[in-house]
């Protein structure tokens, strides 16, 4: 069986050894003879096909003729591809502690065998490790479990390999003293939340339906939103959103305005 690229060239070898001069020889393939033109090249017994496709699979046989009968050898060509991977994983964030999956989508025109590998360590089916068509599953995700996965997988026609980096974190951290807080009107309140993030954040607050932005009355710097010269219209339910790789976390503090103000 002579396996081949699709797109190659096949190289169907022959060696013969006779007793008396050689007085015919030639290719078949089923009942046509092949001839030595075009696509195929017929030289010193040996077959050469120019860029095989899945036509060019199947039965050759090869005749040779002497003084005293004829003999006959059989090559099976087959061709294919080597495996083509995809993914649409090539970084992956995965919160610690989480079951994450490494998938890959595997095409081929054989039968492949695949295996995966984080730096020089191949990793087999454990209790923390599954390998199903192809994915691979984490469980209970570590700090140590960072670094960049390849997937190789092998056919009759070669090996290709694609990688993934897994990069593990959590949700952003949000903490305040601050769940309800009392400002006298005209002055400042300043609404302050702690932040704690394993990946860079984007943060935004909102009051109801509408995001507040930076402007003259309001300044949001390191998290925290400052609402100058405030106003009972300004009572309500403050929501900060933190955002990261891994998730998005919120929290609210509730402002109200009046004469006095306490801090709870």
């Amino acid at each position: 069986m002579l396996y081949i690229i699709r797109g190659h060239s096949a190289f169907l070898n022959v060696t013969v050894w006779s007793s008396s001069i050689i007085t015919n020889s030639y290719w078949m393939r089923q009942i046509k003879k092949i001839p030595n033109s075009g696509k195929y090249a017929i030289e010193n017994y040996d077959l050469t096909i120019h860029h095989v496709d899945q036509h060019d699979d199947g039965e050759y046989t090869f005749y040779v003729v002497n003084v005293y009968g004829t003999q006959s050898i059989k090559i099976t060509l087959k061709t294919g591809r080597k495996p083509v991977l995809t993914t649409n994983q090539t970084l992956l964030y995965a919160k610690k502690r989480s079951l994450t999956v490494l998938d890959v989508t595997v095409s081929s025109t054989s039968l492949i065998t695949g295996s995966y590998w984080v730096g020089q360590n191949r990793i087999y089916n454990s209790r923390r490790y599954t390998i199903d068509n192809y994915d691979l599953t984490v469980r209970n995700v570590k700090a140590s479990d960072d670094g960049e996965y390849t997937f190789y997988a092998k056919n009759d026609y070669g090996t290709q390999s694609i990688k993934i980096t897994l990069k593990t974190g959590r949700k952003p951290v949000l903490t305040t003293n601050q769940t309800l807080l009392y400002i006298r009107r005209g002055l400042a309140a300043v609404l302050d939340v702690t932040v704690s993030s394993t990946s860079l954040i984007t943060g935004s607050y909102w009051v109801g339906q509408n995001r507040i932005y930076n402007s003259r009355r309001y300044t949001i710097d390191n998290y925290d939103l400052t609402v100058r010269n405030v106003k009972a219209s300004d009572d309500g339910e403050y929501t900060f959103y933190a955002k990261n790789d891994y998730g998005t976390q919120s929290i609210k503090i509730t402002l109200r305005t009046g004469s006095t103000y306490v801090m709870i």
